[in-house]
């Protein structure tokens, strides 16, 4: 027994959370805070990384990112993530006919 939290808590939502919010500054114009349920920080630091490759952003951990850099941040790592996603499943292809011309793949 242990009071860890069951391992499925790390990922499964909870009924009515979303996985992505977004809450508007109600001091700074064009401003706000973007918060990811259940990612650790592999995802942040792609989100920042990304971030960081606008010109207008110097630092993708200030509290306040202009709105327009955000959206545009999580739309090209999207793509990006995708492009990967697309290069991966071709040289999973390419390698299993590969494979099944020699005979090693089942």
């Amino acid at each position: 027994m242990s009071n860890a939290p069951d391992h499925f808590a790390a990922v499964v939502l909870p009924d009515g959370v979303q996985k992505l919010t977004y809450e508007r500054d109600v001091k700074v114009e064009n401003a706000g805070t973007l918060t990811i349920e259940r990612e650790d920080h592999t995802l942040g630091n792609l989100v920042r990384m990304q971030l960081l490759r606008d010109p207008r952003v110097t630092d993708a951990a200030a509290p306040y990112l202009p709105t327009d850099a955000i959206a545009t941040a999580l739309r090209d790592l999207n793509a990006e993530i995708n492009l990967i996603a697309d290069k991966l499943d071709a040289a999973l292809d390419a390698a299993a006919t590969t494979m099944d011309d020699h005979g090693q793949y089942r």
